[in-house]
């Protein structure tokens, strides 16, 4: 829960956090550059809701220098190593 996030005095010029829900309305972001994560989010809806959380985070997004990443977890793996390296890639 985004309430008990304790960001480093240090950091806190640079990072905004905000709490909601991503399927009803995403807050804009910062218009000299934003930057959104996603990590292991979409893997849990089905295609009609992450369109719509996308659409949502697409519509926060202000400025030509704004971003969002994506980081997902491969549903399928070729081989027990290529799941591991997935995992280590992912949790770094």
């Amino acid at each position: 829960v985004i309430k008990d996030v304790r960001i480093p005095d240090s950091l806190q010029i640079r990072i905004q956090l905000h709490g909601g829900n991503f399927f009803e309305k995403v807050p804009s972001m910062n218009e000299e550059y934003s930057l959104m994560v996603m990590k292991f989010i979409s893997h849990n809806w089905n295609d009609e809701k992450v369109e719509i959380l996308l659409k949502n985070c697409r519509d926060s997004l202000i400025g030509k220098n704004s971003k969002l990443v994506i980081i997902e977890v491969r549903k399928k793996f070729s081989s027990a190593f290529s799941r591991f390296l997935s995992f280590l890639f992912l949790n770094m």
